[in-house]
């Protein structure tokens, strides 16, 4: 379904690109008229008026701002939105329902949930004007990304594979979906649902032969060593991957298998899509033009560039409806000093480590099966008396299940639930039915001591 008009956007592209070629001194003063723009707006809501008490809108620079968490923007939802007769139970509500994925809320807005890291639902809300930056932001990369790619193949219709949950109002599949109706004349794009056998996938695949595809790093490491054991046979142009970092295995399998394909990292949130896009040099360069990020300590100071933060504080410039000024993301970033090969006016950065594992267990027709940390935990998704989860595997054939209890929620039949969840993903999945599953009621998660993330899948059997 498009919900995207074609002719505003591709107005947007051009006078993005038009401002970009004034270079990097021209975008940082953009970003201040539009943070000073932001500033005032979101002094009128509810929830920045309590979190800026004593401070005056019109004098203040953003390091002033106190940060807000996730938790802050979540608990104060409807009072954070600048949209009137919209709230917090309605946004919650509409994404509750499967058959809204696509749609606009109340005709006019567009809404991403996710997970995220700590492990509790959150919830952003944005309208079209903002949309479409944000599509023109990715359609800009996009091009840059297929520049020196051979021009044969790229000849439209383009075949599109995105493989993400399918079921979930994920940002990923968001931007599949509210597309401008023109890309529909010039591509083919096939959602395939993550949660699905790699079989499946990989029959998926063959059938559509697409020369870009997008997923997570850890399945498309999965695809690339079953296109080496002759597989899958496809022969993509550009791979593209958000959501977790590459591993230097992963990277190693896809050039194996695809060497005439480029990898592209996309870093991407529901808060922000896309935040930054890797250049055909390796450079991943974020749009300062319309977001600022602050890499900070532990102690919520910001870093110099060239320092590997320990969380970082996200200003998003084109979110007008749920304005989002010093969030506070738990990811690991360092801003790069200088220059990139490409020529780009955007600053680069680079992603810190990665924090879940994979898990590997017996198969019911013998052998291993590789289960992924993203599919795993939204298939865990659907029980809404979870607030937080962790899934640990103890041994070769077990695995503990943790849980926080979301408010109102009973313990129990919480508990079986989970059960039920996980024990019904792990047979579809191929797991032997021997693999012993304990549930765990407990009143917090830990964090871990290095990343400060709550790591939600641990392997602890494979260290």
């Amino acid at each position: 379904m498009s919900t995207v008009d074609g002719l505003p956007l591709l107005k947007r592209i051009l006078a993005i690109r038009r401002q970009r070629r004034e270079g990097p001194v021209h975008l940082t003063e953009l970003a201040k008229e539009r943070l000073r723009a932001l500033i005032r707006h979101a002094a009128g809501l509810p929830l920045y008026q309590r979190h800026w008490t004593g401070l005056d809108p019109e004098a203040v620079d953003l390091s002033d701002l106190p940060p807000l968490t996730k938790a802050q923007v979540q608990e104060g939802l409807s009072d954070g939105l600048a949209a009137p007769g919209l709230t917090g139970e309605a946004v919650r509500a509409f994404c509750e329902q499967p058959e809204n994925i696509g749609r606009l809320l109340d005709g006019r807005y567009i809404v991403a949930h996710t997970s995220g890291s700590s492990g509790s639902r959150a919830f952003f809300v944005q309208d079209r004007w903002g949309w479409h930056i944000g599509q023109a932001l990715n359609t800009l990369h996009l091009l840059a990304a297929l520049k020196g790619l051979p021009l044969d193949r790229l000849w439209p219709p383009w075949r599109l594979a995105l493989i993400a949950p399918a079921r979930r109002h994920f940002a990923s599949l968001l931007v599949a979906l509210h597309t401008p109706p023109i890309w529909g004349l010039a591509s083919r794009v096939q959602i395939m649902d993550i949660l699905d056998p790699l079989g499946r996938i990989v029959a998926g695949l063959n059938r559509l032969r697409p020369i870009m595809i997008h997923s997570y790093p850890t399945l498309l490491a999965r695809l690339a060593r079953a296109a080496l054991a002759g597989a899958l046979r496809i022969r993509p142009l550009l791979i593209t991957a958000s959501s977790e970092p590459f591993t230097a295995g992963a990277r190693g399998a896809l050039a194996r298998a695809w060497p005439q394909a480029r990898l592209v990292d996309v870093y991407a949130a529901s808060e922000a899509t896309p935040i930054a896009w890797q250049c055909p040099a390796g450079g991943l360069h974020y749009n300062a033009d319309w977001l600022i990020i602050e890499p900070v300590d532990e102690a919520g100071r910001t870093v110099e560039p060239g320092v590997m933060g320990r969380a970082l504080y996200l200003t998003h410039l084109f979110n007008q409806v749920q304005p989002l000024l010093r969030y506070r993301i738990q990811d690991q970033v360092r801003l790069l000093p200088g220059e990139c090969a490409c020529g780009s006016p955007l600053p680069r950065l680079e992603l810190g480590g990665r924090a879940e594992d994979d898990l590997s267990l017996p198969g019911a027709g013998g052998g291993r099966v590789a289960l992924l940390p993203i599919p795993l935990l939204t298939a865990l998704e659907d029980c809404p008396g979870a607030a937080q989860l962790q899934v640990v595997q103890e041994a070769d054939d077990r695995l503990l299940l943790r849980f926080v209890i979301a408010p109102g929620a009973e313990p129990g039949s919480t508990a079986a639930e989970l059960v039920r969840l996980l024990s019904r993903y792990l047979e579809r999945q191929g797991v032997s039915r021997g693999v012993q599953v304990q549930v765990c009621h407990v009143q917090e998660i830990a964090r871990d001591a290095q990343t400060r993330k709550i790591r939600q899948v641990v392997n602890l059997a494979g260290e």
